[in-house]
């Protein structure tokens, strides 16, 4: 019924926008009283998002008019309609915050003439305008009426034409936008709630570029929209990532019933503004956690550095005799002294993406990928701390991952329960299963508990367990498993093999076939990085052969040939025994039987039950020859991998008790305020591993069975710790050598029967 024009203002020189009714004499008092209540309420709404009238007047023909700002801008709806288009410059610049912005200034234009008294009734896009300023508009007033008497504003001038009551029962407003009370003619229910909904539909289209209703006809859209909330916004336009928080806002502004929307406008500014506010937190919160996952990276890139640095420093330490000057040792230093600065490094990255991460809490207190990633960085120093023993730290960064585990992901990886596989060769064993408890000096065992018979497959918690089965007619098996959180632990393609009643010969422990881990341990001399190992079944003695079985071996020999006994009896370290005292022992007259003396070269006396010691390589195999064929069993030297296995199973423990060290725990150099001298083997009770296997940590260490050390083939290994020995000698995963001929007070023999 109007039409706006352009006009230029002579008086205050400037441009102006005139809104003229067309037609004067074809409009009915109704429609005259609309285009003046148009103009009455805009003029009294004075806000800066309702365009303001300068004037209202009738033309020399009769014609009203109005005269407002001229906007130099453009509709939401074209807005949106070049966002959706991908329009150049469109998308780029009318971001998603920047239309919510937007909104929200609309909102607060409602919030204003719902304060007065007055709904707009028809809130569209085309009745947004966006100036090229970042002006906010809203115009087209001619439906808005008054909320408390449900008519439409009073006519402009005294006397005027009255309102049409032809609205009462007539759907008012522009289908698709107008609430389900409007569509219905529900005048005496259309409200500030009213407008909410319309805005609602407005939001809608801000986050999804699509309108909230569409169908093929006014009437069907009057239907659609009066059945309820359209599709989340999330569902119709997934590619937009719309949040939750801000989808279900714009629902709850589209509920059918106006006591479920918001109060009204300025409700619906306040939650639209929060979320704002909340995005912008969010925003720099993400900035913060990018800049935390950078550092994280940098953070691990060290470690990984500083692992290679050790694993090479190792390899080259072992390549270098210690003879050497020091020009050949400079790259050894180089390598030690960076390895040295990557630590505190490291320390320092993981401390600033902590605290990257920290900050961005600071933003937003209850950022999931923040709280994800602190939770996350501390089980990885928690796994970390835990793998190097090192209890304290382990505690310390368990509790903070827990503290930020939002959703238990953490407490399950704690907790880590695994799975075990089981079969047995013969099967239906009975397992009992106990786990060591780790807290203490010596690792215990807990309460057994019977798992099952075998083939077995069952979960189980993760730590470090003693499985006993349990056969008729079968020796009891101990066989160790360790559990990684959430690992699994299986027998493999091999069965347990159960030994049957009388199989295993006295003195002598089983250790059945199955991995474990050797080495990793870096304060163990030349024990090399952790490495996954199988190793075969075995029998091993429980203890190293004594002086007194030694003796029985020398007097054999000596029946034979005298002066091969000769240069076989314990001696200090001559490749070859000599007549000038390099012996401990005396030498016997022909016919008569080698045995330890009361008292040898030194003075000190010899305990039949001690460990022999002072003897070569070649003398070891020597004895498990004879003994063989004495015994009629292939008696061998352990492998460097049946010794480490036997001595500390499967858990990768430093020492066979656990992961600290007590001097009083094995016969070693601190064991006795006096003197240190060997002691009878079994002296020390809790010197004993996970097979029960004996004198492991102290003792005397035991000559192995390979013809190389480290590819070196003028030397032979020897393992185990020795009654002179110090702490890191004990240590299961200590590696030493020595030239085959040549005797060694500290290494004797210990007996393997292969299987």
């Amino acid at each position: 019924m109007g039409q706006v024009v352009e006009a230029y203002d002579p008086e205050l020189g400037r441009l102006v926008a005139i809104k003229v009714v067309r037609h004067r004499g074809r409009l009915g008092n109704s429609q005259v009283a609309r285009f003046l209540g148009e103009a009455r309420i805009t003029s009294q709404l004075e806000h800066p998002n309702i365009v303001p009238v300068h004037e209202i007047g009738e033309t020399a023909d009769g014609r009203v008019y109005f005269v407002m700002k001229r906007i130099d801008g453009r509709s939401l709806q074209d807005v949106i309609h070049g966002v959706r288009k991908n329009r150049p410059g469109d998308r780029g610049h009318w971001t998603r915050h920047r239309l919510l912005n937007a909104f929200v200034q609309i909102c607060q234009a409602l919030a204003f003439s719902h304060s007065r008294g007055v709904v707009h009734r028809d809130l569209k896009p085309d009745n947004v305008m966006l100036g090229a300023f970042a002006e906010v508009l809203v115009m087209d007033w001619g439906l808005a009426r008054l909320a408390d008497d449900g008519a439409p504003v009073s006519p402009f001038r005294p006397g005027g034409p009255t309102p049409d009551k032809t609205d009462w029962g007539s759907a008012v407003g522009t289908p698709g936008y107008m609430s389900p009370e409007q569509g219905l003619g529900q005048l005496d229910r259309v409200g500030p709630r009213s407008d909410v909904w319309s805005l609602g539909a407005i939001l809608y289209e801000i986050l999804t570029w699509e309108r909230a209703y569409m169908a093929r006809s006014a009437v069907e859209l009057f239907a659609v929209s009066a059945a309820g909330p359209p599709d989340d916004p999330r569902l119709r336009a997934p590619m937009n990532n719309i949040p939750e928080e801000i989808a279900s806002i714009c629902l709850r502004c589209l509920c059918r019933l106006p006591e479920d929307r918001y109060s009204g406008a300025a409700e619906l500014a306040e939650a639209v503004e929060d979320f704002l506010e909340g995005s912008d937190r969010r925003a720099d919160a993400e900035a913060h956690v990018r800049e935390a996952h950078r550092l994280w990276k940098q953070c691990l890139s060290l470690g990984r550095e500083r692992a290679a640095l050790t694993a090479r420093g190792r390899r080259l330490e072992r390549s270098l005799d210690p003879s050497q000057p020091s020009e050949r040792r400079r790259e050894l230093w180089g390598l030690r002294r960076r390895e040295a600065q990557l630590g505190p490094q490291r320390a320092a990255r993981f401390a600033e993406a902590v605290g990257a991460a920290e900050r961005a809490l600071a933003r937003d207190p209850k950022h999931p990928e923040a709280r994800a990633f602190l939770a996350d960085v501390h089980y990885t120093r928690f796994t970390e701390s835990e793998s190097a023993r090192n209890r304290e730290a382990a505690m310390y960064f368990r509790q903070r991952a827990l503290s930020y585990d939002d959703d238990g992901r953490v407490a399950r990886l704690i907790l880590g329960t695994g799975s075990l596989q089981l079969t047995s060769d013969p099967p239906g064993a009975e397992v009992l299963a106990q786990r060591f408890n780790t807290d203490a000096l010596l690792w215990t065992l807990g309460e057994p508990r019977v798992l099952g018979t075998t083939p077995l497959s069952t979960p189980l918690e993760p730590g470090s367990w003693m499985l006993t089965l349990r056969s008729p007619g079968y020796e009891d098996t101990r066989y160790p498993v360790f559990l990684p959180r959430c690992g699994h632990w299986s027998s493999g393609n091999k069965a347990v093999q159960l030994l049957h009643e009388g199989t295993v010969p006295k003195g002598f422990v089983f250790v059945p076939e199955g991995p474990f881990v050797r080495g990793g341990d870096a304060d163990a001399p030349h024990a090399g990085p952790a490495t996954p190992t199988d190793v075969g079944d075995f029998l091993i003695a429980r203890y190293p052969v004594t002086t007194e079985e030694y003796a029985e071996f020398l007097t054999a020999v000596h029946r034979e040939d005298a002066d091969a006994a000769w240069r076989r009896v314990p001696r200090v370290h001559a490749a070859l025994a000599d007549d000038r005292g390099g012996q401990y022992w005396r030498r016997p007259d022909p016919g008569d039987a080698y045995e330890p003396p009361e008292r040898d070269r030194d003075g000190h006396r010899w305990d039949p039950r001690w460990p022999v010691g002072g003897i070569s390589w070649h003398d070891a195999l020597a004895y498990c020859d004879w003994r063989g064929e004495r015994d009629g069993r292939p008696y061998r030297l352990p492998t460097e991998e049946e010794w480490e296995k036997a001595a500390g199973g499967v858990d990768g423990r430093r020492y066979p008790w656990g992961d600290d060290f007590d001097s009083t725990l094995c016969v070693m150099r601190y064991s006795t305020s006096t003197q240190a001298t060997p002691r009878p083997v079994g002296h020390a009770e809790t010197d004993v591993s996970v097979y029960g296997v004996r004198d492991v940590a102290g003792s005397m260490a035991t000559w192995c069975a390979e013809r190389e050390f480290d590819g070196d083939r003028d030397r032979r290994p020897a393992r185990g710790g020795s009654w002179i020995g110090v702490p890191w000698t004990s240590r299961v995963a200590a590696r030493y050598s020595g030239l085959p001929g040549g005797a060694n007070i500290a290494y004797g023999i210990r007996l393997v029967i292969p299987l």
